[in-house]
């Protein structure tokens, strides 16, 4: 799983996606639990100080959650929601465009829940100096 996190960072932006479409691929494929497991270390990564690791993160939740039934995230929301929530609020402009839409993909998927879960976090980081 390390080398898929490895492309998620990539510098070109094409291998970035192509990963995230790959992984979302195989766990739609392989199911619910391999789905937990790839959820798990992508908020791992999204600890990264690698901004374009943390922008491959959002890119890869993307395409899960698009690629994804329902019922197989209904487990996984919160780690969804909340490694969504960090990146909005990333210091790096491309990392918070590609969580922008992460979170687009999160409202039509999840729904409701994803947005209550996040605009108090939004804007207590508009009262934020910086």
């Amino acid at each position: 799983m390390s080398i898929v996190v490895r492309i998620l960072a990539s510098p070109a932006l094409e291998q970035r996606e192509t990963a995230a479409r790959c992984l979302a691929d195989t766990c739609r494929r392989l199911g619910e639990a391999v789905l937990g497991e790839v959820i798990a270390i992508l908020q791992k990564a999204m600890a990264s100080d690698d901004r374009r690791q943390r922008e491959g993160v959002c890119l890869a939740l993307t395409e899960l959650m698009a690629n994804s039934s329902k019922s197989s995230l209904e487990a996984h929301e919160d780690a969804v929601i909340a490694a969504v929530r960090t990146a909005l609020v990333d210091s790096d402009a491309t990392v918070r465009s590609a969580a922008a839409q992460a979170f687009d993909v999160a409202q039509q998927v999840i729904g409701t829940r994803s947005i209550d879960e996040t605009i108090p976090t939004l804007l207590d980081a508009l009262h934020k100096p910086g």
